[in-house]
């Protein structure tokens, strides 16, 4: 069973509204906008291009509003369309993998002037820079969705709320815009702004959902070019289907994974995640529910990991934890947990039964009370949070685990609540990446920037591979490579050095670990490094990294895509079309960068800064 991981809360500043694609080519998942709720204001957009590489977040561009809007003849501010698009929320994303372009249509912004501006407008972003390609197509409209049909090789966007335009379907091949009107299908008399889409690389068609139909939300449908194919109503006739939540389609489980969204007012699905089985599935067609954040919270009693401890503990109620819980326990359990002649199955009987209630109360955070305890990074995540609901249940559980740090079984990190995210399937490591999103529409409009990710923890996956780089002659090089296995099962690296597999002595450490140093390196340590990761019978292979002990520009094809590799910091990558003239900065690139082996040719140069 998949397994989510937190893998980051210091990257983006938190948002909701953004979107995000995986760019296969150059292994990173890109994200663009969202924004946050300003009191008195509204809300702000933000501007900025990310990408993830699966271990770190690096800022690509900044922005500058001055730079995307300007005032028209009348005062009224328009955009520029210029070489930025306009920060914005509730726009779309999709990534067309013949063209290596990132596709961004529509959304939302607060102008410079304040007013409410409705983009209609489409961008591209190809690594490098964003291109301006088109205003002559879809209406304005925001909560659209795309994907990139690849047996087709065009771009689908569907939905959105807008001043017209119900129920057609727009697709983008990067010319032109292409309308549809199908006669069947969602219902068209409705703002379709509530589902999510993504691409069946199996079925090789569109999948979409869920659907409004009046004050029904659960409908779900295929496009395959021409018509729409019904496909379900939604998870299970009990389940009200989410609205404003993420679907992205796991290619290599062949199935649709579906996260988070909003179940009536202030009614989150949190940690509930709905894998969509067809493709060859026994269950094609049907909706599987994981357990939410709350129900897979509650105590079982096989989590009581050293009992007797947690006995002692609670008996002496000397910290202020422990007080709090004996006073929280009636007479009876008190008693039972009091008498050494209990049996354990007594005692895990009346823990897990007045634990669990405990933790579906009110919160028990108090500062002094927990002024002693480490919190987890998770758990301090919910507490920004303020959470209700199921989220307040797994926050109280994180804080019993976290001051009975080894009488209490860590529980699997589950994210909370939230609507209005953004997720994206990275191919490469078979995982589901997620950030941010909108936790409360209420007045405060909480939102957050914890990086998510679903993985495959059944299967052996690298996840972080290890990087090029440069190093003086004389310095230290090391190389990690991070990955997860099978529960249980002990995981082998072996590092190589061309086709010569490494062994620890003299100069090289770690030569069957997870990270590779090279003490005082020299010219004949330069080349090309590999790690390959066990597991039982199973093996992977990272992608290769290459150690260059020369400072001057060079370009090395790390499949799937080129690396560039400089050694100095005070200068600045430059490219260009042609080699004789309009010489652009790249914007956030730093050694090594790398560039997708798709798109039209580039030249690239090194300028130092002034």
């Amino acid at each position: 069973m998949p397994q989510w991981v937190l893998r980051d809360t210091s990257g983006p500043p938190a948002r909701f509204g953004h979107a995000m694609a995986y760019d296969s080519a150059r292994g990173v998942t890109v994200m663009y906008g969202g924004g946050q709720a300003v009191p008195n204001v509204g809300y702000v957009g933000f501007g900025e291009v990310w990408e993830w590489n699966g271990a770190q977040w690096r800022q690509r561009t900044t922005y500058n509003s001055s730079n995307a809007w300007h005032q028209d003849g009348n005062g009224y501010w328009v955009p520029n369309y210029g070489d930025t698009p306009a920060g914005r929320l509730q726009h779309a994303m999709a990534y067309d993998s013949r063209r290596g372009r990132v596709v961004m249509f529509g959304g939302r912004s607060a102008s410079p002037g304040g007013g409410d501006f409705f983009f209609g407008d489409t961008w591209e972003w190809d690594g490098l820079r964003w291109q301006f390609r088109a205003t002559n197509g879809p209406v304005a409209r925001i909560s659209h969705t795309m994907a990139y049909d690849e047996s087709r090789g065009v771009t689908v966007m569907f939905g959105g709320f807008s001043s017209g335009d119900f129920g057609n379907v727009w697709e983008w091949d990067g010319v032109s815009w292409k309308g549809f009107t199908p006669t069947n299908g969602p219902a068209s008399n409705y703002s379709q702004d509530a589902g999510s889409m993504a691409y069946d690389s199996v079925a090789r068609e569109i999948f979409y959902g869920p659907t409004t139909d009046g004050f029904t939300l659960g409908f779900f449908w295929s496009w395959d070019g021409h018509d729409w194919h019904s496909r379900g109503a939604g998870f299970t006739p009990t389940i009200y289907s989410p609205a404003y939540g993420a679907m992205v389609f796991d290619d290599f489980g062949q199935q649709f994974v579906y996260f988070g969204g909003q179940n009536g007012y202030q009614n989150f699905f949190g940690g509930n995640t709905t894998a969509f089985l067809k493709s060859g599935t026994s269950a094609s067609g049907s909706w599987s529910v994981l357990p939410d954040a709350g129900q897979g919270s509650l105590f079982s009693g096989g989590e009581f990991i050293n009992l007797s401890n947690f006995l002692a503990m609670l008996n002496a109620h000397a910290d202020p934890v422990s007080l709090f819980l004996w006073n929280q326990f009636p007479p009876d359990t008190q008693q039972t947990l009091a008498n050494p002649n209990a049996t354990s199955d007594e005692t895990k009987s009346v823990l897990r039964t007045n634990l669990s209630n405990i933790i579906k109360g009110s919160s028990i955070f108090d500062a002094s009370r927990f002024a002693g305890v480490n919190l987890s990074v998770e758990t301090l995540v919910l507490q920004r949070l303020n959470p209700k609901g199921p989220d307040l249940i797994r926050f109280n559980r994180l804080l019993l685990e976290d001051a009975y740090p080894i009488e209490i079984l860590r529980s699997p990190p589950t994210p909370s609540g939230r609507m209005r995210l953004a997720a994206a399937y990275d191919s490469r490591r078979h995982a589901v990446v997620t950030m941010g999103g909108l936790y409360d529409p209420g007045a405060s409009q909480p939102v957050g920037n914890e990086t998510w990710e679903l993985l495959a923890v059944e299967r052996l996956v690298i996840n972080e591979q290890p990087l090029s780089q440069y190093r003086a002659p004389g310095d230290t090089a090391v190389f990690r490579v991070a990955a997860s296995g099978p529960k249980g099962t002990a995981l082998n690296y072996q590092w190589s050095f061309g086709n010569q597999p490494l062994t620890d002595g003299g100069r090289i450490s770690g030569a069957q670990s997870a990270a590779l140093q090279i003490a005082n390196v020299g010219a004949a340590d330069a080349g090309q490094y590999q790690a390959q990761v066990s597991a039982g019978r199973d093996a992977v292979q990272s992608s290769p990294a290459i150690l260059t002990l020369n400072p001057k520009l060079q370009i090395f094809r790390i499949a799937p895509a080129f690396d560039l590799l400089w050694g100095s910091s005070n200068i600045v990558l430059e490219h260009s079309d042609v080699v004789t003239s309009n010489w652009v900065a790249v914007p956030g690139a730093n050694s090594p960068f790398d560039i997708a082996p798709v798109g039209a040719g580039k030249f690239f140069r090194l300028r130092p800064t002034e």
